[in-house]
């Protein structure tokens, strides 16, 4: 008999895991739902311009919960030096973004 621990877990999309979140398990609303796809959507690798691509982002995540750090501070703590300025951006749940900025000090360190 396999329990939950030792059960292989089946990987799945954010839009189909968060239509079961809304629907199944009402842990989400539609318009959560929604915003969270929008912005997964638009995501740019690489950096995105501070000031009209990373803020607005940063600061929806940060609203919903979650963070959004360059990978050494906090995007919304980060002073424009101009108009274009490109920033790498790391968004999504604090925990996990807490623990890839950790990485990045460790890093910025060596």
């Amino acid at each position: 008999m396999k329990t939950a621990a030792n059960r292989a877990v089946k990987p799945i999309s954010l839009t189909p895991f968060l239509i079961e979140e809304q629907r199944d398990k009402h842990h989400i609303n539609a318009d959560l739902r929604l915003l969270i796809e929008v912005v997964a959507r638009n995501l740019k690798p690489g950096k995105l311009r501070l000031m009209y691509e990373a803020n607005p982002m940063a600061f929806i995540v940060e609203q919903a919960g979650g963070m959004a750090t360059d990978g050494l501070m906090r995007i919304l703590d980060i002073v424009p030096t101009s108009l274009h300025q490109r920033v790498p951006v790391f968004l999504g749940s604090k925990n996990e973004i807490e623990r890839v900025t950790q990485y990045h000090h460790a890093a910025a360190q060596d």
